[in-house]
């Protein structure tokens, strides 16, 4: 599968910014637990997404000058998933240490995006070009505490103008990126009969990270989680269809209540 993006060059202080957004997401991709303290953050999509979600850890891989940028946050999401205000209430980022901004930097490039021109480039995937020059690239990584790699590349998650970013060097996104797209392709999930819910398999990204001296809300821990929840696969099993329906933040904007 390749994916398509489109890819804007924004001038910003002086330094020039290549973002990539990818074609193919709407209304099916979502943070669902952000930050858990246990066990990081989850992000759920529909096979589609997550296969263009990891395809993008592989982009990141060869080209660590990119901004990966997932414009969800109003998206609509699953019945259920708007109980909590917080499931699917951000945008996503991601990036590689090479690139560096502010929260308030990445403000005015995203708002420069609505003016800016774009090309359409389409990231062709081959798995076996991806594993050999990932697995030249690091060949020592088995034998290094990935932790202090993390740690000393500046690995990083946090929330900040309506963005969840997350930070990985570009050794973790080639290290990590094939195995993630395999794995994608098997996770299923288990259908409890007594409530009629779909409870979705999980695959860990990065796992465990590094401790921080301190963890907040705004900055948890950097493990992170992927769930694959398609809606066509769901209910095929479920007796009451899920329906999307639109985030709670979108319904207070369009009320004229400020969402925050």
């Amino acid at each position: 599968m390749n994916v398509k993006y489109k890819r804007y060059k924004v001038k910003h202080k002086g330094k020039k910014y290549y973002v990539f957004v990818p074609e193919g997401i709407k209304n099916n991709l979502w943070i669902v637990d952000w930050g858990d303290w246990w066990y990081g953050t989850f992000i759920r999509g529909s096979r589609q997404a997550m296969r263009i979600l990891t395809r993008s850890f592989a982009l990141l891989g060869f080209n660590p000058y990119a901004v990966v940028f997932f414009p969800v946050r109003y998206d609509m999401l699953p019945e259920g998933l708007d109980r909590d205000p917080e499931n699917g209430g951000y945008d996503i980022v991601f990036r590689t240490n090479r690139v560096h901004f502010k929260d308030k930097d990445w403000k005015a490039i995203r708002n420069k995006l609505k003016c800016s021109p774009c090309t359409i480039y389409e990231f062709k995937y081959n798995k076996e070009r991806a594993s050999s020059y990932f697995e030249k690239a690091t060949k020592d990584f088995e034998y290094l505490d990935y932790r202090k790699i993390l740690k000393k590349s500046g690995a990083n998650a946090w929330l900040g103008v309506g963005t969840a970013f997350f930070v990985y060097p570009q050794r973790f996104y080639q290290r990590m990126a094939v195995p993630t797209i395999e794995s994608i392709e098997s996770l299923r999930g288990e259908y409890y009969e007594r409530r009629d819910e779909w409870i979705p398999e999980l695959d860990c990204f990065c796992y465990g990270g590094y401790e921080r001296p301190k963890y907040t809300y705004k900055e948890p821990g950097i493990a992170l989680n992927l769930e694959v929840f398609d809606l066509r696969e769901v209910n095929r099993v479920v007796k009451k269809k899920v329906k999307l329906v639109e985030h709670r933040a979108k319904r207070k904007r369009q009320s004229g209540v400020n969402p925050g």
